[in-house]
């Protein structure tokens, strides 16, 4: 079933958006304006990672700017994947939660507080 929807959602895709969907064995940066299909670019490069390239899912960290961007990114990738669930976070919130995890390191209280304006 993935699979078949995956299909669909290629056939529907630019011939850069697959390019970027299929190369998977270096890093890549995805740069693009609005409206231009980066999010469903993102989304089923990494459901094609998952379903075609084997990849666990945990092992996937997707990172965006907004809080809003985030969730709506999960949410079409765990429809992609019918459940499966990876990590999409804020970068804000990602280096929060890795400055936490570090905070003998970082030098700094294990529960400080971080002031969005």
């Amino acid at each position: 079933m993935v699979v078949n929807m995956l299909n669909s959602l290629f056939s529907s895709l630019k011939p850069r958006q697959l390019e970027a969907i299929k190369h998977t064995q270096a890093p890549q940066l995805i740069l693009a304006g609005a409206g231009t299909g980066k999010t469903t670019t993102i989304t089923a490069k990494i459901a094609y990672m998952v379903e075609k390239e084997n990849i666990d899912p945990s092992q996937i960290l997707a990172l965006t700017f907004s809080k809003e961007a985030a969730r709506h990114m999960r949410e079409k990738v765990e429809n992609l994947l019918q459940g499966k669930e990876i990590h999409v976070k804020t970068f804000h919130s990602f280096c929060a939660e890795l400055i936490k995890d570090h905070a003998d390191r970082c030098k700094v209280p294990g529960d400080f507080k971080i002031f969005e304006a």
